[in-house]
Order: C-alpha cells, then sequence, then structure tokens
C-alpha cells in the first residue's frame, strides 16, 4: 500500500494545471501515488496530462457532477493509506511530500486510529503575493463553528471513508466540511506546523454560497443553537464585504 494518495480534479484546468503538476512530480516518492479525475475538459487539460503521463498512476476522463464526484472517484481508485486533495489551481511547496512521509514514519505508534494530519498553507492574490498563512491544529469545538483548518493541506485516512462512505453531493462547495461532522468530536488528529501548499484568493469556497451551505450543515447536525448559527453566517457575510472592498479599492 501506498502512504499517500495525492487526487487532483480537474475540469478546463489548463491555465493552472501544470504549474500544480509539476510542484508534485518534482517531489514525488515511491510511497506516493497521484490520481487526476478529469470532468473530460474540453481545453487543453488533457493534452497536458498526457504529456506528464508516466508520472501519474490514475487519469479518469470522464462527465462527473463537480469537484466531490471526482474526489470519490479518485478514493475509489486510490491505493494510500492517507489522501490528499490539491486543487488544480493550487501548487505545492518544496519538501512538503518529504515532511508528509518523515512525520508519518516518526509517529508511526501515534497514528494508530488516527483520522488527520492537518498543516498549513498560504494565501496568495493573483499576483502571487502573499496575503497570509492560514491553518492550525483540529479541534472540534472550532471547526463545528467555523472552518477552522486549511483543508488543502490536511490528510484524511482512508479509514474514514470505510466508516462514514463518500462525500455528499448536495454540498457541492462544503462537503468536505459536512464530511468531519460525521465522526465529530472523536476525530483524532496531529498537526504539523508547517507551510504545505499555496492557493490563490477567492473561488467557491469563498463565494456567498459556501457560506449558506456551511449554514445548513451545521443546522443539519445540530453543531450549534439557530441562533449562533446566524451570528456566524452574519460576521462572515460582513467579513467578506470589507474584505471585498479592500481588494477592490487597492
Amino acid at each position: 500500500m501506498k502512504q499517500i494518495s495525492i487526487i487532483i480534479a480537474t475540469f478546463n484546468a489548463a491555465k493552472t494545471l501544470e504549474r500544480c503538476l509539476q510542484s508534485i512530480i518534482s517531489q514525488k516518492q515511491q510511497e506516493v501515488e497521484l490520481l487526476v479525475i478529469d470532468g473530460q475538459s474540453n481545453d487543453e487539460t488533457l493534452t497536458i496530462l498526457e504529456q506528464y503521463r508516466e508520472h501519474i498512476d490514475v487519469i479518469i476522463s470522464e462527465p462527473d457532477r463537480g469537484l466531490y464526484d471526482a474526489w470519490n472517484k479518485g478514493i475509489r481508485k486510490s491505493q494510500g493509506a492517507w489522501m490528499w486533495f490539491i486543487g488544480a489551481d493550487d501548487y505545492i511547496l518544496p519538501q512538503a511530500v518529504s515532511t508528509y512521509l518523515n512525520f508519518i514514519h516518526e509517529h508511526s505508534e501515534e497514528l494508530s486510529g488516527l483520522d488527520l494530519i492537518t498543516a498549513e498553507e498560504e494565501l496568495v492574490d493573483l499576483t502571487g503575493r502573499k496575503i497570509k498563512t492560514i491553518g492550525k491544529p483540529f479541534h472540534w469545538e472550532e471547526y463545528r463553528k467555523l472552518m477552522l483548518i486549511a483543508h488543502g493541506a490536511t490528510l484524511h485516512h482512508r479509514s474514514l471513508y470505510a466508516e462514514f462512505g463518500d462525500y455528499d453531493l448536495n454540498f457541492p462547495i462544503c462537503a468536505d466540511y459536512e464530511f468531519l461532522f460525521r465522526k465529530g468530536a472523536s476525530i483524532r488528529s496531529l498537526h504539523i506546523p508547517q507551510t504545505m501548499l499555496s492557493f490563490a484568493i477567492g473561488g467557491a469556497s469563498y463565494s456567498w454560497n459556501s457560506y449558506i451551505e456551511s449554514f445548513r450543515i451545521k443546522q443539519k447536525y445540530q453543531a450549534v443553537s439557530w441562533l449562533t448559527n446566524v451570528y456566524l453566517f452574519t460576521r462572515q457575510v460582513l467579513a467578506k464585504i470589507l474584505k471585498d472592498l479592500r481588494y477592490t479599492t487597492h
């Protein structure tokens, strides 16, 4: 069995895919597999994948129902103990793969029954300028209120999917947030205080719909009271408005 399965979902990702692949392939080791699940792109995505085919363990290109449908397919095709989901417009930083592998080997006893290995990721603007670093250890009391871990720098153990099944396609933006609610307070994790990934500001995770979905998820699991949920939603919306104003005026 591989230690880490890196899963990339793509759809018309030609503008950023090559940078993403190069950042991974330059670090890829025997214990790591790379899977790309494409939603039948009609740009140059498939051409790029063909150019790197010898470095990619699994390539699937067929119609899908979005990001999490692709991730579900990738999990089923994977052989790794740990799943690492990377966006086609993200790229991993130097030494990220070896850092994870060294951590896994050095903490082998502690990893028994572990669900997550969390780390940090950097947020950059469209010019590549670093804005901030996000990512902290997983604490259920915080997570049930807000998505406070760096999902793109988090490894999920495959036992989670054996126990709780697929990502729910009814949450097309926040299914990764919903998924961890299924185990909730009993999730066990360790944290690496190191930056592993770079991603650009924007995207679905920062959209109005993502706030609505996270509101629905907290209501579904009764994670917080209704009034607290409304307060958290309002705070997120106001923060986004202020952030948007700041970026449009500079």
